[in-house]
């Protein structure tokens, strides 16, 4: 089977760990937006995993809403004309930060209406997302898991791990990890982490500080703020305001004991598979897929948004980790969420729809 997925092959590991299962699977599979718009290829199969990148890249970007419409329109309906099957993976609801959610509501309907297979990665999703696109349940519906982390996957000793980030091997030391957005809870996991009681506690976050919406002078005073957070040696906190890179993460996540996230919303993450790969217990908000996601691992979760639930909830792990009554075995978890059974559902569910 020829699978066209419209986005690029590198940076990003969920992408090349879809392709490598893939292959594995003795499928050929050609990348990139280019591929999708400028290609004579033919694909057996369309994957489209985010569909905003398909329209903020070029040729799209700079051409009005009309055009980005009428020419997205045109390709996918040229792929349906020729024979292919277009699968299309739900991440959001809604994009991020989007300035332009009419425009954002008529490419996701679009790329509906020309959609046969519908994944998401868990059950809820698929209520979720009909609620807002009722064209979806119209279609055939899947439920597949978020992936591993494993093609990335290194180990490196605790004590390597602080050292190298200059932690004091004794704490008891909480990851903030990902892009520090607003919704993904920043100011309310500072607002955990002070109110915990655990003396050993150690906060660390890690990735880019978002400044989206915010005015110029406060923009600014926040940069200088975080620009001081990222140089000062705190002693129960560290600051790691930036892109973290591929190679750096089993760094950050070695050094850790837990993984505190603190979204007010969202969909799914990629967080909680992160940290199952790096066998660190999870601490999570119950909304979207996190709960599903994070189902046969060492998780905890509270109600989103609420300090005291959040509190309690990261004072029984510490509990259970310190009285050994935590199991961090985390191979139930990445049998049943392999990249091997990802693929093996789409192309099944593929195969049967042709058969129809």
């Amino acid at each position: 089977m020829l699978i066209l997925l419209a986005e690029f092959p590198q940076g990003n590991s969920y992408n090349t760990s879809l392709i490598k299962a893939y292959e594995e699977q003795g499928q050929t599979v050609v990348c990139d937006h280019t591929n999708f718009f400028y290609s004579n290829i033919i694909p057996d199969m369309v994957h489209v995993q985010w569909p905003e990148r398909l329209y903020h890249w070029y040729p799209l970007s700079e051409k009005a809403d009309k055009v980005k419409i009428e020419i997205l329109h045109e390709r996918l309906k040229w792929y349906k004309n020729n024979g292919a099957i277009i699968v299309f993976t739900i991440h959001d609801l809604v994009l991020h930060n989007s300035d332009n959610r009419r425009l954002d509501n008529k490419i996701f309907n679009l790329i509906l209406e020309y959609s046969d297979i519908i994944s998401h990665h868990c059950s809820n999703s698929v209520k979720l997302f009909a609620e807002l696109y009722p064209l979806a349940m119209s279609k055939i519906n899947i439920i597949n898991f978020h992936g591993d982390y494993l093609i990335d996957y290194k180990y490196v000793r605790k004590e390597e791990a602080r050292s190298k980030l200059n932690i004091p091997y004794d704490k008891f030391v909480i990851l903030n990890f990902g892009a520090q957005y607003v919704y993904k809870g920043r100011g309310f996991i500072e607002k955990v982490f002070n109110s915990c009681s655990i003396d050993s506690k150690y906060l660390l976050s890690a990735g880019v500080y978002s400044y989206i919406d915010l005015f110029f002078i406060k923009k600014l005073v926040l940069e200088i703020r975080n620009d001081l957070r990222v140089r000062r040696n705190f002693s129960k906190k560290k600051y790691l305001y930036r892109s973290i890179k591929n190679d750096e993460i089993p760094t950050v996540f070695n050094a850790s004991d837990v993984v505190f996230l603190g979204h007010r919303s969202g969909l799914n993450t990629g967080i909680i598979p992160l940290a199952a790969t790096y066998a660190k217990p999870v601490i999570y908000p119950e909304l979207g897929c996190f709960k599903e996601s994070a189902k046969d691992w060492a998780a905890i979760g509270y109600e989103p948004g609420n300090v005291k639930q959040g509190n309690e909830a990261l004072n029984e792990l510490y509990d259970k980790l310190k009285k050994g009554k935590i199991n961090l075995d985390n191979s139930e978890w990445l049998e049943k969420k392999s990249w091997k059974n990802h693929v093996e559902l789409i192309l099944k569910t593929v195969t049967n729809f042709k058969k129809v």
